[in-house]
């Protein structure tokens, strides 16, 4: 599907602090504000979560149990973030579009979000998806907070998991052509 960032049937969750409108889809949840509701029916056929947002579309598939996900360099385990987070932070970085985007406010109100989206017990949710509602795609150099262990257990599982030897783990166009490919 070549226009699939302009369907509504299409949610984007961004990762921490980006933003779906930076990215380009009109559907967006931009989870990092104040004041968004993560537990109502998104109402959409298929949502694509980047990094820390794939909590909250696994969160919401656990509630209604009524779309496919899509999940892009997911980001689960709380298991020694902060350090995973800096070495990615030093290594690759934010892009420079991004960095333009953040306010001390904004940082501020993500951190509390931040604190409450990682008490989700994301990972017993994903046990519960089943394999044919679920794609995962990863970029080959996300070496600090993409899980490989974990995909391959997807993987074994039968969820359909893709690696982009062009990305990292900052969305790109690299991610958008293998979704036009999988929604």
């Amino acid at each position: 599907m070549d226009n699939f960032k302009q369907d509504n049937k299409i949610l984007f969750i961004p990762g921490w602090l980006d933003s779906g409108r930076r990215l380009g889809y009109v559907n967006y949840l931009d989870i990092w504000r104040s004041g968004v509701n993560i537990k109502k029916d998104f109402q959409v056929e298929t949502v694509i979560a980047h990094s820390l947002g794939t909590i909250i579309a696994l969160y919401n598939w656990c509630l209604h149990r009524n779309f496919r996900i899509i999940l892009i360099n997911p980001v689960l385990s709380r298991r020694k973030l902060l350090r995973r987070w800096l070495k990615y932070y030093f290594h690759e970085g934010p892009s420079s579009s991004f960095k333009k985007t953040l306010s001390f406010f904004s940082v501020v109100s993500a951190l509390f979000n931040l604190n409450k989206i990682l008490k989700i017990p994301a990972a017993e949710i994903l046990n519960e998806l089943p394999s044919e509602n679920l794609t995962v795609i990863y970029g080959a150099g996300d070496r600090y907070l993409y899980d490989k262990a974990l995909g391959e257990d997807l993987r074994a599982r039968g969820v359909k998991v893709i690696e982009v030897k062009e990305a990292g783990h900052n969305y790109t166009k690299e991610f958008d052509e293998i979704i036009s490919l999988n929604i």
